[in-house]
């Protein structure tokens, strides 16, 4: 459709120019079954109306016979939004942290989507991460996966992970008396985001690990100068 309406590209979700064909090939598809039937079935032709009026309805088996082969992948992991299906272990550190202690999440590897401007791609690992302690700790993140994200307020967050000589102005409306709990996954850094990491570690004071050793860990830093605490999370939350 875009090579002959191009038009159409300046618009984010292209997509949505189907809908008017799913309604109304649904609708002509509905009227020509009614037409064909009705003619087979005053000609004589009972076997052939009979499959014709089944053949809509059995369409919508086949179509959502595929939707539950895809939702039975769903039941092996576990609602990590939810704190009484999430794994135990992430339980146990969530209680340990206060969100009172920080001010915001800085998710590392870290995301930013939504500005066509200023954008950095969520990675499935971060993204389940950060948006269940988020959720489980009340915190806000200083990121976003949404759509017609500002784009003022995109650079402003992107440049916390930026070169260190880029001018930071949204640094001066942030509290200087609380820390960031950053949210790390084992995804793969940049290395601006491996050089904050450091920076972050060197000021931890104290670290906690659950007893988990033969399973992976995500590791989540207080961060960004000042105090602050060390988890690991379990397998279960890697994406």
């Amino acid at each position: 459709m875009l090579d002959y309406l191009p038009i159409l590209e300046q618009f984010r979700a292209t997509g949505r120019f189907t809908w008017p064909f799913y309604f109304v090939i649904t609708v002509t598809a509905l009227f020509l079954l009614d037409k064909w039937t009705r003619n087979a079935w005053w000609n004589g032709k009972v076997a052939f109306a009979t499959g014709l009026a089944l053949l809509l309805p059995l369409s919508w088996v086949i179509e959502g016979a595929s939707a539950h082969v895809v939702g039975k992948g769903f039941d092996g992991s576990p609602n990590v939004f939810s704190r009484k299906h999430a794994p135990q272990a992430m339980r146990e550190l969530w209680e340990r942290q206060e969100h009172t202690t920080y001010q915001a999440i800085l998710p590392m590897p870290y995301f930013n989507f939504g500005s066509e401007s200023f954008t950095r791609p969520s990675l499935d690992g971060i993204a389940r991460a950060a948006l269940s302690t988020s959720q489980a700790l009340r915190l806000p993140i200083l990121g976003s996966i949404l759509s017609r994200v500002s784009v003022p307020e995109s650079r402003s967050l992107t440049q916390l992970v930026s070169q260190s000589w880029y001018h930071k102005p949204v640094a001066d409306l942030l509290r200087k008396d609380q820390p960031f709990l950053i949210v790390r996954s084992h995804e793969a850094l940049t290395a601006n985001e491996a050089e904050d990491r450091r920076q972050s570690a060197s000021d931890r004071q104290h670290r906690w690990h659950p007893p988990l050793p033969h399973q992976p860990r995500r590791t989540l830093h207080g961060s960004l100068g000042g105090s602050a605490g060390e988890f690991s999370t379990p397998a279960p939350c890697v994406g």
